[in-house]
């Protein structure tokens, strides 16, 4: 397996002064990873501050944050009208992540800020992706998933190029999900699909050997808790 650089962003809004609790879960599931990143990138928008300071983490692990001012919105916010962009702020992210692991000469690997992983997921990314270029997973509801996915060094310009020629997101036929099954089908040799994971379907099934869960609920947190799981 190649050295990757693992990049997410990281969202809070303005107003909302709550202490995040959920960050020093999120970061130590990270360094859990085997292998683990050689560099963590986190992209903070809207003058966001994860609380890396009150938490503990594998010193192995050098970690660098990014600290915005802006918000490029969501996919709705551009829909809608509300920003007057051409990309919402998780492509913003994947992009200047990508390029940010491609300087770095590794893989990259993005994970949101609200996925947690469990087993050999880098492992199994590793395999599904073969002679591929990038690697994702499944939703039922939707197109893809995109909470967790691999794209190989050599393929990141490629990968950067190709989603900048979709066009702008402020069309549902461009958002993330739909741009990367289209992507996929017009070049299925580069583009793959793993298998594990539950990503925001549910239920999900804790006695999997590799999965990984999005948008998890606090009842659900609890549950990984009383599994010795976080």
């Amino acid at each position: 397996m190649n050295p990757y650089t693992l990049i997410s962003g990281y969202h809070r809004k303005r107003d909302d002064s709550r202490y995040d609790t959920f960050f020093q879960t999120w970061l130590n599931n990270v360094c859990k990873l085997n292998p683990q990143p050689q560099r963590i990138i986190i992209i903070a928008d809207s003058g966001a501050r994860p609380p890396l300071s009150d938490c503990q983490w594998d010193i192995r692990v050098p970690i660098t944050v990014i600290h915005l001012f802006g918000n490029l919105g969501s996919c709705g916010d551009l829909i809608h009208g509300n920003k007057p962009h051409h990309f919402a702020g998780w492509t913003g992210v994947v992009l200047s992540g990508a390029l940010l692991a491609y300087t770095n000469e590794t893989d990259f690997v993005f994970m949101e800020q609200d996925c947690l992983c469990f087993g050999d997921v880098i492992g199994e990314m590793d395999k599904a992706i073969g002679d591929g270029g990038i690697v994702f997973g499944n939703f039922p509801s939707q197109p893809c998933a995109q909470s967790l996915f691999l794209v190989r060094h050599a393929y990141i310009p490629e990968f950067v190029r190709l989603f900048l020629s979709q066009g702008h997101q402020k069309e549902q036929k461009n958002l993330g999900e739909h741009v990367f099954a289209r992507l996929e089908s017009e070049h299925p040799e580069q583009w793959k699909r793993f298998a594990f994971g539950f990503d925001r379907a549910r239920p999900f099934k804790l006695d999997d050997e590799v999965f990984y869960i999005q948008q998890m609920t606090a009842a659900e947190l609890e549950e990984l808790k009383k599994k010795g799981l976080i």
